[in-house]
């Protein structure tokens, strides 16, 4: 009898084990989209779990064109409205549909604002990888099983067990394995904005021209699964007395026919529909696509994502009668966000004071690099030199025009040099990961020149006075790199 039992307790202990080592592998495997991905899904869902329940007043899906558009903390601070953006990288109205059934189980929404793209797109079949982003993060439920039942009966190539088991489907993913794959609790954590995303980019493209509507009435005709997947939100919408708000961003891709047809089909299921396209609403926002879009493609700027969050929060706040509220999950990101808009105008500052600003406000999630070539000190002020101060620095250049100069500002150390001579440093930055090799060669020296690599990578813009790249430690990316002509008056900046 002992040594049964005893049998039973190893059985039962070896079980455990293998459990928590699947777990384990399994988490390791799955592909992790965090903050330092453009389109950082996995961070979105997971974050979705930690919002406080029922808080969520107004919840945005849709594809890519929302993660770009929509931003929760803009709705905050300026409306006092409390939402969140379940958007996600190609997420057809399969996936939107059952992401808000799955977002019901711990929300309560007023509002859902649904981005449209997916309504004329027939890629289901051809979007695995896609999918998978959006499914691989959702708690094990109900819902999630219907999905999965749904997603491999419309798409045979798909099989249930890669999904239940999902090792099946990423274990020879063990030669990709990248640092976030080891540092997920860390990562996972940075869900701050709420599913917004985006880059710092502008189009430059002068060619779009918006919708005229007036007397046209071509129609493109839906695709016929996306068309049953929206009536079938709508439906879902108006059993929970949610109010359901359809949205197309500014793009290249919408046309008068998928306007006509998307108002047609809003109309019949008696939902508002808000084109951005249209030239009133265009207008209305002063909406300008070189500079309020990120790319040609149809991805919003941060500029231009402001301009439509804010249209957005007046209209909540009016006419769908979306109250104001103070919530601590909303006020704690007040300064993640103000952190994302200096990262943002950081690349558009063209003045040496206001940039040293932004910098001293974000010093301590960045990694800073600074080179000198040529002369860098005719035309230095004191406040200039108070702000690279104000960094840690010393800061000697004044002290003898042509001076070789470099510095290293970083959370873990300072490092600065300076003399007549051609200057060179290595080292590294954020723990140890990146390599840095910096040259500097002021007007002293037989060939003025400078240098900043990060990982074998040249960043430094080489222009005569202080050459500049930024890190941000946090999306493990260079945000920004300018040369400051200080040796001219008028201090002129580089890109």
């Amino acid at each position: 009898m002992k040594k049964k039992c005893a049998f039973i307790v190893k059985g039962i202990f070896f079980l455990v084990l293998l459990t928590i080592l699947l777990f384990f592998l399994d988490r390791m495997f799955v592909p992790k989209y965090f903050i330092d991905n453009r389109w950082s899904t996995t961070a979105t869902y997971l974050g979705f779990y930690e919002m406080p329940k029922d808080s969520i007043d107004v919840l945005f899906l849709g594809s890519n064109y929302g993660v770009t558009a929509f931003i929760p903390q803009e709705l905050y601070n300026n409306y006092g409205i409390t939402s969140y953006n379940l958007s996600c990288e190609q997420q057809n109205l399969v996936i939107s549909y059952y992401w808000l059934k799955e977002a019901l189980r711990f929300q309560k929404p007023k509002a859902v604002v649904l981005e449209t793209f997916y309504l004329f797109n027939d890629q289901f079949t051809s979007s695995e990888a896609y999918i998978r982003k959006a499914i691989d993060y959702m708690k094990w439920s109900n819902v999630k099983v219907q999905a999965i039942e749904d997603i491999c009966s419309i798409d045979t190539n798909q099989t249930k067990n890669s999904y239940y088991f999902t090792n099946l489907r990423f274990h020879t993913r063990w030669a990709e394995l990248s640092e976030n794959d080891f540092s997920y609790s860390k990562m996972s954590s940075h869900y701050e904005m709420k599913g917004f995303s985006t880059t710092f980019d502008q189009a430059n493209d002068n060619d779009y021209v918006p919708l005229y509507t007036e007397g046209n009435d071509e129609t493109t005709k839906a695709d016929e699964l996306m068309q049953r997947y929206i009536e079938k939100i709508s439906a879902l919408c108006a059993t929970n007395d949610i109010k359901l708000i359809l949205v197309k961003t500014p793009a290249p891709s919408q046309k008068i026919g998928k306007y006509n047809t998307t108002k047609q089909l809003a109309d019949t299921l008696n939902v508002k529909f808000y084109d951005f396209n249209t030239m009133q609403l265009y207008n209305d926002i002063e909406f300008s696509y070189d500079s309020d879009m990120m790319d040609t493609n149809g991805h919003t700027s941060f500029k231009g994502a402001i301009k439509i969050t804010n249209y957005l929060g007046n209209l909540l706040q009016t006419d769908y009668d979306i109250a104001p509220q103070v919530n601590d999950a909303w006020e704690n990101t007040r300064y993640a966000y103000s952190c994302l808009l200096c990262n943002a105008n950081l690349k558009h500052i063209p003045d040496i004071n206001t940039y040293l600003d932004c910098l001293n406000l974000m010093k301590d999630h960045y990694s800073i690099l600074i080179a000198v070539k040529d002369d860098a000190t005719s035309c230095l002020n004191d406040d200039v030199v108070r702000k690279f101060n104000d960094l840690g620095l010393s800061f000697r250049l004044m002290e003898k025009s042509g001076t070789s100069y470099i510095a290293v500002i970083s959370p873990e150390n300072i490092y600065e040099d300076i003399g007549n001579t051609p200057l060179e440093a290595k080292g590294t930055i954020r723990n140890g990961i990146v390599r840095y090799q910096i040259t500097s060669a002021g007007s002293t020296c037989e060939h003025p020149s400078c240098s900043i690599q990060l990982d074998g990578t040249e960043y430094a813009r080489a222009g005569s006075g202080l050459n500049i790249v930024v890190y941000d430690n946090l999306t493990k990316k260079v945000i920004d790199r300018v040369s400051f002509d200080t040796a001219s008056p008028g201090l002129s900046s580089l890109r």
